[in-house]
């Protein structure tokens, strides 16, 4: 599988900055490791879905609220030296793009609910940036 991942284009970048502070916020979590923060950012009904397998035998776990969000998150994303987050636009929506640390670059895609994040989609794939 593929992932279109690009910077924010201009018609949408409107749509981007409400966003880009709790995106970036979440990046600064992840990378600090900084549980508190993290927790702060999320909807207290939040969900994790996290992708994995192959592309003909995919295999969806998903957690749901702040409590389960927090270690998944914390274990999955931000435990490995050498990893590189960066903040993009993952399908037409708000994202991180996760590169380094021996892994399989990884796409994240969030979705709000107001100002907190409501849903984490997890992607493991080949991820092409544009600029």
């Amino acid at each position: 599988m593929k992932l279109q991942t690009t910077r924010p284009r201009p018609s949408t970048r409107w749509a981007w900055r409400g966003r880009r502070r709790s995106v970036h916020a979440l990046r600064a979590a992840l990378a600090s490791r900084d549980a508190s923060l993290l927790e702060s950012l999320l909807g207290p009904d939040v969900a994790v879905v996290v992708e994995s397998g192959t592309e003909e035998a995919p295999t969806i776990r998903m957690v749901r609220g702040a409590y389960d969000a927090v270690p998944l998150l914390m274990h999955g994303l931000a435990s490995r030296p050498g990893l590189t987050i960066a903040e993009r636009e993952v399908d037409g929506q708000a994202g991180l793009v996760i590169r380094g640390g021996g892994v399989d670059p990884i796409a994240v895609t969030v979705d709000f609910t107001g100002r907190l994040i409501a849903a984490l989609w997890i992607r493991p794939g080949r991820v092409s940036v544009s600029a």
